[in-house]
């Protein structure tokens, strides 16, 4: 049979299941290597003068506006404000596992390697893991610790720490914190993904995230730097284009699409896929981080960034049965609060 995806997720007679999800894949990849590709962009604004605060409250801000915008064309009841615990959830979940999240990580790509950032940030399942094992105090698969003996296997490979600390240490120090923001992410995330739809759940996050950047830098501190010219550095130093064009492409085209399409693929793929595709970027981060920043990479670091993203992997799926049946819980115990 041929179907046909449309924009609520049905499928209707022109493109069998098969192929439907095969587009999902390609469109999670496409998402991934745009996510990464804006690790790059954003340097070009960090360099230019603008502060990791300022960026992060901008795009947070704006992207905010924009998928409210999105809900009252498709779907007004995604405006309807969370109460209760739900309303702690959400601004812990804006405020740690969006708005400190990027910021940290924009701090990490200031200082540190594309590569080296991602990957320590792409850490975040192997905290969860010890999450779940140390203070939720459930048993987990044995998987799980071998996925943590190798990721810090390949953490001290990627980083070299036999030589020496050769990283800057305050961009380490940032990536580690924006690794405990994302595990914060997942952890509440999936909570509060089990009661609300997942619109609803990023808007009121980016919201929540935006309202607390805002206060300590105003995401219109930016304006002022729209007008200027700047370098594509790296390799690309040659070229100039104006600013508010990265602008665009760093809240456009390295947010709100890839989150477009992966929230769309989700509907086709399992989390598993997802998350196990995402595990692409560090890889990508490396790549871009070469061709475009000449930042070399030796071949035990590759095959530490190999070694990290295989752990994480293992003990990302030694743990999402566990950590599901915990958000199941959660549920139930909130639709019955009438949350």
């Amino acid at each position: 049979m041929l179907t046909k995806i449309g924009l609520g997720g049905e499928m209707s007679p022109m493109i069998t299941p098969n192929r439907a999800k095969f587009l999902a894949v390609v469109a999670v990849v496409a998402a991934t290597l745009l996510f990464a590709v804006n690790s790059g962009v954003s340097r070009i604004l960090l360099w230019s003068g603008i502060t990791p605060a300022t960026l992060i409250s901008f795009r947070l801000t704006i992207t905010a506006m924009l998928m409210a915008g999105w809900a009252v064309l498709t779907s007004r009841r995604m405006l309807r404000p969370p109460s209760g615990r739900l309303m702690l959830v959400v601004v812990i979940h804006g405020i740690v596992g969006v708005a400190a999240l990027q910021t940290l990580f924009l701090v990490a790509v200031d200082r540190i390697t594309l590569g080296l950032a991602l990957t320590v940030q792409y850490m975040a399942p192997i905290l969860v893991a010890l999450w779940v094992r140390h203070v939720q105090r459930i048993d987990l698969p044995r998987q799980v610790w071998l996925g943590l003996g190798l990721s810090l296997l390949g953490l001290a490979a990627v980083t070299r720490i036999w030589s020496g600390l050769t990283a800057d240490p305050l961009g380490l120090l940032a990536s580690i914190g924006a690794a405990s923001c994302f595990a914060t992410y997942f952890i509440v995330g999936e909570v509060a993904a089990s009661v609300t739809d997942t619109l609803r759940l990023l808007i009121w996050s980016f919201a929540a995230g935006a309202v607390g950047l805002n206060i300590v830098a105003p995401a219109w501190n930016l304006l002022g730097h729209l007008g200027r010219q700047v370098t594509l550095q790296g390799r690309l130093d040659s070229l100039d284009v104006p600013l508010w064009a990265v602008v665009v492409w760093f809240v456009v085209l390295g947010t709100m699409v890839p989150y477009v399409m992966v929230l769309g693929s989700m509907r086709l793929l399992s989390a598993t896929v997802v998350s196990s595709t995402h595990m692409l970027e560090p890889a990508a981060g490396f790549a871009i981080g070469w061709m475009w920043f000449a930042e070399a990479m030796s071949p035990i670091a590759v095959l530490g960034c190999a070694a990290v993203m295989a752990g994480v992997l293992l003990a990302q799926r030694g743990t999402q049965a566990v950590s599901g049946a915990t958000a199941n819980r959660w549920d139930a115990e909130c639709r019955a609060s009438g949350l």
